[in-house]
């Protein structure tokens, strides 16, 4: 099977007796562009959009939206172009709004493109994603704080490592490496040394270690530029 310049990650899920794939790909000819879909009368437009700015940030990834560009083509295939051209597609379906579920129906058609779902669960009534795309893995988040934290762990797994991975064991994958680190390192380290090290992001490391600060498993020392991390005793 060709890929495209890319390289076939796979996935798929089944239904009916059938199994129905979206080979999705880290390509190598990346641009650093993602497109995201999301419904624009669920959230004001520069805050919801200020979070995948700094998100993209220190990854160098710019995110872009469908009215950002104007063309001559019909929407559905502005649309169309704007999820191939894009390194991988984001579709947020809080709400279920009928817009992007089509635009994520269109990107679920197309072959050799990379995709992912987000969901806001208080935005939906039910607080679940429809039945259809409930095995899907999803970026599920209850305020932009925790959708950019995930957006980060998200870059961070398509650029510039190429892995066949989710994002959950990713970010574990990562924090056992920071522990590890920690334990060899007396007296601690700074953020800016844990991603030296990790060859990652500062805004990575950062998420790595509040999440293990939040589990209780690493504790700061010191303040501002002389804070250290460790493990907690």
């Amino acid at each position: 099977m060709p890929t495209a310049g890319g390289r076939i990650l796979g996935g798929g899920f089944g239904g009916g007796g059938k199994v129905w794939y979206n080979f999705a790909m880290v390509k190598t000819n990346q641009t650093k562009q993602v497109f995201v879909a999301y419904p624009y009368t669920l959230y004001e437009k520069k805050p919801y959009r200020r979070v995948f700015e700094r998100a993209g940030a220190e990854y160098g990834v710019t995110f872009f939206f469908a009215d950002e560009r104007i063309t001559n083509m019909h929407i559905l295939g502005k649309i169309r172009r704007e999820i191939e051209i894009a390194d991988f597609s984001i579709f947020d379906i809080s709400g279920w709004n009928a817009n992007v579920a089509l635009e994520l129906g269109m990107a679920y058609a197309l072959p050799y493109v990379s995709w992912y779902i987000c969901y806001n669960p208080s935005k939906n009534a039910r607080r679940d994603v429809p039945a259809d795309i409930r095995g899907i893995d999803r970026i599920q988040y209850d305020d932009f704080a925790e959708l950019e934290r995930k957006l980060i762990v998200l870059l961070n797994q398509n650029y510039p490592r190429l892995q066949e991975e989710s994002l959950q064991d990713h970010e574990t994958q990562m924090r056992g490496r920071v522990v590890s680190l920690l334990r060899e390192a007396e007296g601690g380290l700074p953020i800016k040394e844990i991603a030296e090290l990790l060859k990652c992001s500062q805004g990575m490391a950062s998420v790595l270690i509040n999440g293990l600060m939040e589990s209780g498993e690493v504790e700061s020392a010191g303040v501002k530029k002389g804070k250290r991390y460790l493990l907690k005793r």
